[in-house]
């Protein structure tokens, strides 16, 4: 019995180091664009990527690599391709307008609904395929990231957004028009202290026979 086990395992692990050895079968291929790694490696012009399923197999320049006969091909002559590129600091439920209080009475309601996914998909064409959300609810940010997440918000055929994170003050509920003009006045007390002092400074140090004379007085003390 021993014997048959050890054949079956055996027999099992052929089979696994055979399907590994096979290369995975190209489903799609992009050609002809410049190609970006990220890592900082040399641009390949005139490049050629090669998709398995959901795994890039091979990449390459169009006269090294070879695209198997019948493979769907996106054009990419004239169109760099890179990694997703990764923001940082974004606010999907603002969308480009100057006026708060009409945006909310208009759209308040809606972020998680209608706003946030049309920014999502902004941030996709733009080439973003991650962000990191600084200020909206975080009941919505958390709705839209599980909803992208389970596939109900597909941005674009075969392409989605992660989204999440958030700031402190949002995070502890605490966000509110109060704080936010809170703290901007701190911004703008900060920012007149920082002229005020600079100021003062080049008016002493920078401003010629003035400054000549307020160190030689500092000398003769």
């Amino acid at each position: 019995m021993f014997r048959h086990a050890l054949l079956a395992a055996l027999s099992a692990l052929t089979a696994i180091v055979q399907q590994a050895q096979t290369p995975a079968r190209v489903t799609l291929a992009v050609v002809g664009g410049r190609i970006i790694d990220g890592y900082g490696g040399p641009v390949i012009e005139n490049g050629v990527i090669l998709i398995s399923g959901d795994r890039i197999s091979a990449v390459g320049r169009v006269s090294d690599l070879v695209v198997p006969t019948g493979t769907p091909v996106i054009d990419a002559n004239g169109h760099t391709v890179m990694p997703g590129l990764i923001d940082m600091h974004v606010h999907l439920h603002l969308v480009g307008h100057g006026d708060y209080k009409r945006w909310n009475d208009l759209y308040g309601t809606r972020d998680a609904s209608v706003v946030m996914p049309i920014a999502a998909r902004q941030l996709l064409m733009a080439g973003v395929t991650t962000a990191r959300d600084l200020g909206a609810r975080l009941e919505d940010i958390l709705s839209v990231k599980r909803r992208i997440a389970a596939g109900e918000l597909v941005l674009r055929q075969g392409e989605r957004v992660t989204q999440g994170h958030l700031d402190a003050l949002t995070a502890l509920g605490l966000r509110n028009e109060a704080l936010d003009t809170m703290a901007v006045l701190v911004i703008v007390v900060m920012v007149n202290l920082i002229v005020g002092f600079v100021t003062v400074y080049l008016r002493l140090f920078h401003n010629g026979s003035e400054t000549d004379s307020w160190r030689w007085r500092l000398r003769q003390r």
